[in-house]
């Protein structure tokens, strides 16, 4: 978690910071990440970036924590098919948005780690009723096509309502 004076910046210097950081972890897998990478990728200077976060860790899990903000909030009773509909309506409303632009990112900048903690994240709100390596790897399935329907919207190859139409009709089912 980054450290609390990142939480008081302006959402608008938040977004400075983690957009670029999106783009490094998607370049280069997570292992071969460094914080001088980082801190290139960002313009900033490595002291700030410890000013603002303790390690690469800290700036990864902010940015995972930015898109399960949105996870968290589609309602309890919905199944995990019916969440990541409205999981995608959600970020699709951000799109053209100044803040939180960058959550629209990770469609663009998604890699396996990623996939693998929006996985448990999920199978931990909505269970898949199976055994645990199974059901990870069922909802790790679901994930991607969710992820690549996404990224389709944001290019512009899908309108809303048809990704919407995806998602709801079994593509996204086992």
């Amino acid at each position: 978690m980054p450290k609390q004076v990142f939480f008081k910046i302006s959402q608008d210097r938040r977004e400075k910071l983690l957009k670029p950081a999106i783009k490094e972890f998607a370049k280069k897998t997570y292992n071969k990440v460094t914080v001088l990478s980082l801190t290139k990728t960002m313009k900033i200077l490595r002291t700030d970036f410890y000013y603002y976060f303790q390690d690469k860790e800290d700036i990864y899990g902010e940015i995972l924590n930015c898109f399960f903000e949105y996870v968290q909030s589609v309602k309890e009773d919905a199944d995990l098919n019916e969440a990541l509909v409205i999981l995608f309506e959600k970020v699709a409303a951000l799109k053209g948005l100044k803040n939180r632009q960058y959550l629209l990112d990770i469609s663009e900048n998604f890699n396996p780690l990623f996939a693998n903690e929006l996985s448990l994240r999920l199978i931990n709100k909505y269970g898949e009723g199976c055994n645990p390596d199974k059901a990870v790897a069922k909802t790790k399935i679901k994930i991607y096509k969710f992820m690549a329907v996404l990224n389709e919207y944001v290019k512009g190859a899908l309108s809303k309502e048809l990704a919407v139409e995806i998602l709801e009709h079994k593509h996204c089912q086992n």
